[in-house]
């Protein structure tokens, strides 16, 4: 018994060590690499598709690299041509060195033989790391975790024995940009010496997990060198900060309010404790860059302080016995305020401007407001991206088909998911149809399970249903749904048929026209189309007041918004099914406008409104910190800066850039301008609001018609002509010391055109013909409209109208520039409208005055782009001639009043300069003038005046990026000085120089 144990033993001890011998043999052992490419021969870059070379100006492994050259439409490299099976080895590894100053990111593209290789691989069938290798100046060393390596759909692990191809990409980062690539290997376990990439503490490592990344330096922060004269600064800056530390506690024993010097602290701590930690940060000259800031600043904080303390700056004179406001005010609980007009009041009925941070920071909260000030109940959806997998939406969609969107490929919208969504426990396509009653029994069952969870909160201001929306869906629902919305529109089919130039025997024959890429197939009806926008743009708006039914059925108070407004401005209007002018006037509350660039989209925002509400922007992104202040001016006073997280991203690498506290893009500087601005926000909120309620006399026209009657290739632009021709007016109009707006064609039709001295259409297209008659009746009755081309030649259903020759003109000749051109936006577009279109050199051309009594001032004019050879009647004034001597710009008088028609697109200053002397022709109020001192242009600097009881108010703001000294005209007796409100400075006389990139409002006496 014991021999036969004996020997069974012996055969088990020799069977387990074979299996281990024949697994080991079948790996990879410990501290191996494989090397897929190092660039040491002239064979490696013959394995390459792109523009790729050996170098040896740059290398990490070896003697040589391969300088790589990307540029617009070759912005990458990949090869077929490695060795293919990666078993058994946990990560790629390869590094790329830059010259350039500037953060970029790389996109990496894994290929299998399951998936297929480039060209044949289906739609995300592949591994894909999107921007997720991060490469400054210097050398950067990517690794690649390959156990598991996804497929970017989420639905498989990629076969590491099948490898099919390796693809390098830049397409999104700066173009031309010369990279050197170097030492792509494959290794498991620690990599030996003999394999591994020359390293330094400072250079960059992006380690990538999938849909995850970490950027870190070689050696620890504290262990990267830095210069003796660095050393020296941070020690100094240092100093300086405890010194300001103790000087406000001091102050603060006094009771010298402190508020404004403490920013200093902030942004010092965060240049000496935050961003040195960062791999983008930590190297001798940004710290260089950052200490210096912070021993001026705390040094001037400091001493600002210790004036007080001393008694050399004089406090006004106060009531010892009396407790006084403090200088900043503190929010009051924000639940339930009311609302006045476009505003929030505080608890003495004051307008309100509430300006949070998307942050968990508490010690934030000193300067800025809560952020729990809103919620994004993502009610719309019955759940968000991140929540759906709890929410009885998924059960539903897991269980119906008829939950299911149908025949839309393109984005989501918010409802609720794709595989390319951020965060979410996992890639999934959860796409929903709205039309489904499975959908709607849940969402019913979500709203009524979360809003009384939402709306306790004691700080909830208003509650957004969901923003950032799209939606189109093709199901059975929604098709008989469109049957009946165009019977009741068109009444009969035929009615229909003579719009859309068909011959349907019944509205049930028609088919809406279906998508591809996102947008509709080149064939298709464009008349059919127009109404299949406008029916997805009413039934989401009917469905969002469906929504908002639910919700103030459990609580009837809580304000409440919804919206997609960046659609408005943007080629993708038609099919998003978003009517922003229903929803701001029907769903809304409160009036979403989520951007921090140009007030362009804000001011449009307040334009669709027919009653004053307040503006909120749950997720402000400041381009840069100058346009904060103006945003308020504009009329928002409700805003959530877009973001102070906790720490860097590791999903996004460019979200990064956006991070207030760990963007490159936003020096220690702006953050300290930005917490000022949130101060002089709460402080000057009374002069600030005086400027939302000054009416506007000149308009520009919004067309939604002609955002939606589009050629179906431009459904997928980002702009279209129309609107860069409606910029361009914006910005040429808004340095002319007047406040502009905008009218839409439903706002001309219930008569709001007499509100405006002056009405400004923008190469509309395609406009409905009452519009134009609400326009000629206008005119007729003493307004004036200043009209560029190619406006008014068709109408809603693409069908050409006659309107020029209303305006006594005969288009001869449209000329377009030639392909390949600055004007390349608009060179195919839509000929179908145009009798005669020539492709010419796009050559600025001057436009001549002919010295008429109102234009007389005015010098030559430049027009690039497009160009119209017309005639018009004999009782036209001709304004400005071309250099043939054809009429370029012409005044008809009609009725009482005028409209001007330019034939050609002009460059954006010499807009404005014909634009100046539009204003004065129509007698826009301008109390207030500003002039450059020594001569030129008022550009790129905006003002406007508001009365505030018998106060007068001025706000300036520079947009150049150096200072600019001016001005101040006004009537004789106006005003003799200023005061700026936000540095309390005394100006004498008229002329102000306000520095580069600042906003400065004054009150004039």
């Amino acid at each position: 018994m014991r021999q036969s144990t004996y020997k069974s033993l012996r055969i088990a001890f020799w069977f387990g060590l074979s299996c281990i011998w024949l697994w080991a043999g079948s790996k990879p052992q410990a501290g191996q690499t494989l090397l897929l490419d190092d660039f040491e021969t002239l064979d490696s870059v013959k394995r390459w598709e792109g523009d790729i070379q050996l170098s040896r100006a740059r290398s990490s492994h070896g003697q040589y690299s391969a300088m790589v050259r990307l540029e617009q439409g070759r912005s990458q490299i990949s090869s077929n041509k490695l060795p293919q099976d990666w078993r058994g080895y946990d990560r790629l590894l390869f590094d790329i060195y830059s010259d350039r100053e500037e953060v970029s990111a790389i996109t990496i593209r894994i290929y299998d033989a399951v998936g297929g290789d480039l060209g044949i691989a289906r739609a995300n069938d592949y591994y894909e790391a999107h921007e997720k290798m991060f490469v400054q100046k210097g050398w950067n060393h990517i690794e690649v975790n390959l156990r598991p390596l996804r497929a970017d759909s989420g639905a498989r692990d990629l076969s590491l024995d099948r490898i099919r191809r390796l693809l390098i990409s830049a397409a999104r980062a700066p173009l031309p940009w010369t990279i050197y690539l170097d030492n792509i290997c494959l290794v498991a376990g620690q990599e030996g010496r003999e394999t591994a990439s020359r390293t330094q503490p400072q250079d960059t490592v992006t380690v990538v997990d999938n849909g995850w990344f970490t950027v870190r330096q070689v050696a620890r922060p504290e262990d990267v060198p830095e210069s003796l004269a660095v050393t020296a600064l941070r020690k100094e800056a240092q100093k300086e900060f405890d010194l300001l530390r103790e000087t406000v506690r001091a102050a603060q024993l006094q009771g010298i309010e402190t508020i404004y010097q403490e920013r200093h602290l902030v942004t010092a701590e965060l240049g000496l404790q935050i961003r040195p930690r960062l791999a983008w940060f930590n190297n001798d000259e940004k710290k260089r860059e950052m200490f210096s800031y912070i021993v001026e600043s705390c040094r001037r904080g400091r001493l600002e302080l210790e004036d007080k303390i001393q008694g050399i700056d004089r406090m006004p004179e106060a009531d010892d016995t009396q407790v006084g406001d403090p200088l900043i005010r503190p929010f009051p609980p924000l639940k339930s305020r009311p609302v006045k007009d476009w505003f929030f009041l505080d608890d003495r009925n004051e307008p309100m401007m509430i300006l949070s941070l998307h942050s968990p920071s508490q010690t934030l909260q000193r300067f800025f407001a809560t952020p729990l000030q809103h919620i994004e109940s993502y009610t719309v959806g019955g759940g968000s991206r991140w929540t759906i997998y709890d929410s009885p939406v998924y059960a539903a969609f897991q269980r119906w088909p008829d939950t299911h969107r149908v025949g839309w490929d393109g984005w989501c919208g918010h409802l609720i998911r794709d595989i390319h969504s951020m965060a979410g426990r996992k890639k999934e396509n959860i796409v929903i149809c709205l039309e489904s009653p499975h959908t709607r029994q849940a969402v019913e069952e979500y709203i009524q399970t979360n809003i009384p969870k939402f709306h306790a909160n004691p700080q909830l201001l208003y509650d957004i249903e969901a923003y950032e929306l799209m939606y189109i869906c093709y199901c059975e629902r929604s098709q008989r749904m469109f049957h009946e919305w165009l019977e009741k529109k068109h009444g009969t089919v035929n009615n229909a048929n003579e719009k859309w130039g068909t011959a349907y025997k019944s509205f049930s024959e028609v088919t809406p026209p279906p998508v591809k890429d996102s947008r509709p197939l080149p064939d298709t009806n464009r008349a059919l189309w127009y109404d299949w926008a406008r029916f997805n743009q009413d039934r989401f708006t009917e469905y969002l007041l469906w929504v908002r039914s639910l919700i103030h059925k459990i609580d009837p108070k809580t304000p409440l918004a919804a919206g997609g407004s960046s659609s408005m401005l943007a080629g993708r209007t038609g099919t998003t099914g978003i009517d922003e002018e229903r929803i701001v006037n029907e769903v809304d509350d409160v009036i979403l406008h989520e951007g921090g660039k140009s007030t362009l989209g804000l001011d449009l925002q307040i334009a669709l409104a027919e009653k004053k509400k307040p503006v909120a922007d749950p997720e402000m992104y400041l381009s840069s910190v100058e346009n904060l202040i103006p945003h308020f001016l504009h009329g928002k006073s409700v805003a959530q800066l877009f973001h102070w997280p906790a720490q860097p991203s590791s999903e996004v690498l460019s979200i990064n850039d956006s991070s207030l506290a760990h963007g490159w893009a936003y020096p220690l500087e702006d953050i300290g301008d930005l917490i000022r601005d949130a101060l002089d926000l709460r402080r000057l909120n009374k002069e600030i609001a005086a400027f939302a309620d000054v009416p506007a006399e000149v308009a520009i026209l919004y067309s939604q018609t002609s955002t939606l009657q589009l050629p179906p290739e431009m459904l997928t632009w980002q702009t279209t002509p129309y609107l860069a021709e409606l910029e361009k007016t914006y910005n040429a109009s808004r340095y002319l010391d007047a406040k502009i707006t905008f009218v839409t064609e439903r706002q001309i039709l219930k008569g709001r055109l007499s509100r405006y001295k002056l009405l400004l259409v923008p190469a509309a297209r395609n406009t409905p013909t009452e519009v134009f008659e609400e326009i000629w009746d206008y005119a007729v009755h003493g307004g004036r409209v200043l009209v560029v081309p190619e406006s008014f030649l068709g109408d809603e259903y693409n069908r050409a109208t006659d309107h020029a020759s209303r305006l006594g003109l005969i288009i001869r000749q449209t000329q377009r520039p030639k392909p390949g051109g600055v004007g390349a936006m608009v060179q195919g577009y839509d000929q179908s409208l145009s009798q005669a279109v020539a492709f010419v050199d796009d050559t600025p051309q001057k436009l001549s005055p002919t010295r008429t009594e109102v234009f007389g001032s005015i010098d030559q004019l430049e027009t690039r782009g497009i160009r119209q050879i017309f005639e018009a009647k004999s009782n036209a004034k001709i304004l400005f001639r071309y250099s043939d001597g054809g009429p370029a710009i012409v005044q008809m008088l009609v009725g009482q009043g005028a409209i001007y028609y330019s034939g050609s697109s002009l460059e954006e200053r010499s807009y404005g300069r014909l634009l100046e002397a539009l204003f004065r022709e129509a007698r826009v109020t301008r109390p207030v003038r500003l002039r450059m001192v020594g001569g030129g242009d008022v550009w790129n600097i905006e003002a406007r005046f508001a009365p505030l009881g018998n106060r007068k108010l001025l706000y300036i703001v520079n947009f150049n990026p150096i200072p600019k000294r001016m001005s101040i005209d006004a009537a004789p007796g106006f005003f003799s000085s200023l005061l700026d409100l936000r540095d309390h400075h005394d100006v004498r006389g008229a002329e102000i120089t306000l520095p580069a990139h600042q906003t400065a409002i004054y009150e004039m006496f």
